[in-house]
């Protein structure tokens, strides 16, 4: 396990939390989380929410495919009162030397038929082996639109104030991205969605 401690510290300068776990729906359409509404939008855009109608719980589990130590477990709950949402998260990846956590809450407002906004804020924390741990703090922005019964349209910013961890011993980022997205209905049960994601930094992702 020495080599995952190795490999992930090194990672540490550049920019962690790019990949947030949206459950199995949303990682079955290729993590494509920008407007598509889901429970696991809260780690996402968090204005993807409001499809729910009464209070909801999620639970997720992931064992990944190098490593039968490293793990990803996530929590989302959603309360629902008239057309309003209020949410809450949890995310924790990692194994015993080196973990990354993330709480958040999140609130949630439609406008109508057709729009919605959501506001996600962030508690962040790291731990690594013999460097110690550091904190931070993020938040995610996001909107919906849904232009008539088959076409919703969305998009989200993570991090836009591009804050860092707070820590001297360990130097790292919150990721910055912003996604957009087009989901289609065809039919009550065929769903096609894309988006387009630009993590800072790094290439141009389509999903």
């Amino acid at each position: 396990m020495k080599i995952w401690t190795v490999f992930l510290i090194s990672l540490t300068p550049s920019y962690l939390f790019a990949q947030n776990n949206l459950g199995p729906r949303l990682t079955a359409l290729g993590n494509n989380g920008a407007a598509v509404t889901d429970i696991w939008s809260l780690q996402a855009n968090p204005a993807g929410v409001i499809s729910l109608t009464k209070a909801t719980v999620s639970l997720n589990y992931t064992k990944h495919l190098f490593s039968d130590e490293i793990s990803t477990q996530a929590l989302v709950a959603v309360l629902p009162f008239k057309n309003n949402y209020v949410g809450a998260s949890f995310q924790q990846y990692g194994f015993a030397e080196y973990s990354e956590s993330k709480v958040g809450f999140a609130y949630s407002k439609t406008f109508g038929k057709k729009l919605s906004f959501g506001l996600n804020g962030n508690y962040h924390q790291l731990k690594i082996t013999n460097y110690g741990s550091s904190t931070g703090f993020s938040v995610d922005v996001g909107a919906l639109y849904r232009l008539n019964k088959n076409f919703t349209f969305g998009g989200f910013i993570s991090n836009p104030t591009k804050q860092k961890f707070n820590s001297s011993e360990i130097s790292a980022q919150i990721s910055t991205s912003f996604n957009v997205g087009v989901s289609y209905y065809p039919s009550d049960k065929v769903l096609i969605a894309t988006a387009v994601s630009k993590v800072l930094n790094n290439p141009l992702m389509l999903a």
